[in-house]
Parts: C-alpha cells; sequence; structure tokens
C-alpha cells in the first residue's frame, strides 16, 4: 500500500529528537510517510514562511504567542479541533485567539534557573527558594563572583533578548504595553537592561557567544556555578554526563517568560485531514511522555503530577508556567523583536550604550 507523504517543519530542539524517534510508529499506525525537514533556530523564522507559501509543507512548528498573531492576520494557519482539556490551562491560553484553536502544543520554553545547590549554600547559607528577583539574581552573582565562581549567560546575538527579558521587566514595565505598542525606551527598561549588562562581568568567558548548547555544557561540566537556560533544555542538561545532578537546584524569575512551541497546519496543504490524525496521535498522554523525555518538560497535567518524584526540576517549572508573563500578541512580533535582539547585543558587547541602543529600537519598531 501506497504510504502518503506527510512534510513537516521542526526548530532544531531536543523535543525532536522524540519525534523521530515515534516516526516509525506513526506511519504504521497511520499508513503515513512523514518528512521531517529541521531548521535550526537563527534561521527558522525566515524558512517557516517559506514553507508557509505553497502546499508543499503541511504542518510546521510556530513559536506560541510570538508569532501566533501574525500567522493568523497573514491567513497562512488554520484553526483546529482537539481536545486539549487534560493540557496544563496556562499553556492552552496561549494558544487561541477569540477562543478559536490555532495550535497543539509541543513544549514549552520559559526561563529555568539551575544553580550549583552545594557552591550557592557556601554562599549564602542555604538553597534558592522556588521564585526568586531578578534583583537577587544579580546579587549572588556578585557574591559567586567575589568566590572566584561563575555564571553562565545565554547572550549570544540570537538569544539575547528572551535571555535579559527578566531583567528588562525587573522595574515593573514590560517591552510592549497592552496595545501592542513598544516602550523599550522607558527608563525604567533601560535600567534594567544595564543592570543585565553588568551580569557579563560574573560570567564565564565568551558568554556572548552562548546558545543552548553552550549553556548546558557549561551547567552540566560544572564550568558555572548558576545560569539560565530553557525548560525544553532541561532534559539535555539533566541527561547522563552530568557532573553530580543531585547537587543541582532549581528556581526561576518573578518576571519569567515562556512560549509554547507548537504545531500549526498549514492553511495551503491539501492534507489536512490527515494532518489533524497525526495531531489526534501526538495527544495521546504516551506521547507526551516520550517528547518530556528529549525536552525536560511535558504538557499534560497529570505528567507534571505523576512524573515529579524522578524530575527534580518539574515543581520549578510548573510554576514557571503558572506565574510567568506572555507578551502581548503583537502583529508582526517576529520582525519588530530581530531589532531587539540586535539592539540588546550592541549594548551587551559595548557597542552601543544601553539607553541609545534600546531608544534607536524603540523608534524602528514603532515606526517599522
Amino acid at each position: 500500500m501506497i504510504r502518503e507523504k506527510v512534510k513537516v517543519l521542526l526548530v532544531d530542539d531536543p523535543a525532536v529528537k522524540g519525534y523521530l524517534s515515534l516516526k516509525e510508529q506513526i506511519d504504521k499506525e497511520l499508513n503515513t510517510d512523514i518528512i521531517f525537514d529541521i531548521v535550526e533556530w537563527d534561521k527558522y523564522y525566515e524558512k517557516m514562511y517559506q514553507a508557509l507559501s505553497n502546499s508543499k509543507c503541511d504542518l510546521i512548528m510556530a513559536a506560541g504567542h510570538l508569532w501566533l498573531r501574525e500567522l493568523v492576520e497573514k491567513d497562512v494557519i488554520d484553526t483546529m479541533r482537539i481536545d486539549l482539556s487534560d493540557v496544563v490551562p496556562k499553556i492552552v491560553k496561549e494558544l487561541k485567539i477569540k477562543d478559536e484553536l490555532y495550535l497543539f502544543p509541543s513544549f514549552c520554553d520559559g526561563h529555568i534557573i539551575v544553580y550549583r545547590s552545594d557552591i550557592i549554600e557556601s554562599v549564602i547559607g542555604k538553597k534558592l527558594n522556588n521564585v526568586i528577583t531578578p534583583f537577587e539574581y544579580l546579587e549572588l552573582s556578585k557574591l559567586l563572583h567575589e568566590k572566584n565562581e561563575s555564571i553562565v549567560m545565554k547572550a549570544d546575538k540570537s538569544e539575547i533578548f528572551t535571555d535579559a527579558l527578566p531583567f528588562l521587566r525587573m522595574h515593573k514595565k514590560d517591552v510592549y504595553n497592552k496595545e501592542g505598542h513598544c516602550q523599550c525606551d522607558n527608563e525604567e527598561i533601560i535600567k534594567g537592561l544595564e543592570e543585565y549588562c553588568t551580569l557579563k562581568r560574573y560570567a564565564i568567558k565568551d558568554t556572548e557567544r552562548c546558545g543552548n548548547k553552550e549553556v548546558c555544557e557549561a551547567i552540566r561540566s560544572g564550568k558555572a556555578a548558576m545560569g539560565v537556560t530553557w525548560s525544553g533544555q532541561m532534559a539535555e542538561v539533566m541527561k547522563e554526563g552530568c557532573k553530580n545532578p543531585e547537587k543541582l537546584g532549581f528556581s526561576t524569575f518573578t518576571t519569567s517568560w515562556n512560549t509554547t512551541w507548537s504545531f500549526a497546519v498549514n492553511k495551503r496543504s491539501e492534507k489536512k485531514e490527515l494532518v489533524m490524525k497525526i495531531l489526534q496521535y501526538l495527544k495521546n498522554p504516551s506521547v507526551d511522555k516520550i517528547i518530556s523525555e528529549y525536552s525536560g518538560v511535558p504538557i499534560r497535567k497529570d505528567s507534571y503530577e505523576n512524573d515529579k518524584g524522578s524530575h527534580s526540576w518539574y515543581k520549578t517549572e510548573l510554576e514557571m508556567l503558572n506565574i510567568s508573563n506572555t507578551l502581548p500578541m503583537v502583529s508582526d512580533m517576529g520582525e519588530k523583536n530581530a531589532i531587539l535582539y540586535e539592539a540588546i547585543y550592541e549594548a551587551f558587547i559595548g557597542e552601543k550604550k544601553a539607553k541609545e541602543a534600546l531608544k534607536e529600537a524603540c523608534y524602528r519598531i514603532n515606526y517599522m
């Protein structure tokens, strides 16, 4: 029997290994031949729109609320009907516009602080609370530096905006207001960036080149006593070979942020009925367990409860999900945020002052 080809665009993330492991099983069950196209994060946004421009690609991954509004406004993805009552409610909320469901959740990327508990306790006399402020993180980084210990920052140009976001928010202002107007020229946000940039003096060498893999390795090897990574990287951090994993502790920020990487159906696809069967298959609780073993972050409520004993970071992840604040759903957010990545990186490496970089970025965003 001829198997029907289904093309899926995926971002290069640990969760993807889970889908690759399921390919043979899904193909057999649904009589498909799923073809995965895996693209690196820094090239993904452009590739996604190329894939959505024709019917050759059927299913794409999208960065949750970051891109949902623009994808809907450009009329390139379809609504879907699928029961998500078993998914963490905060996740489900991110997948909808006006109660219409457009996305099927895969994994979450939210701020998780990972630290060497023995080192932290020697410095402050206790473990970190499950949730801390950016002010506390700044002070602790300074204290670690005084003890000849380092932090690691995900400050590569392709990562730095979201890495800096908890600090941009630390004085109770956000980058965009509720109407979607950029307000990063606000003095409170500028101050937050200035304080974020001070962390560089406490970080490992070349932290401005660190992305997910480098941050993961610095934590796993013990090169860094503390760092901030994504919840979707936690399985990579904790996999076999990590130095003294039992001594790792976990926290998150009061100003944390999360986005849910999700699947969207290409409106031009000619195989929508089959695509929906694939998504229904992926909804199975056993699939969530498999994917979370690769990503380190489940999406189902029961997964957090049933597996928390064997996954020491789940308690922090669930708290992060519940307290995190998404950005407003802004039109063309992908293009606008690209300007912020560039501006923040220029400030971080010292090419521009924080105030100059953010004021220029704000003007470009609001008048683009």
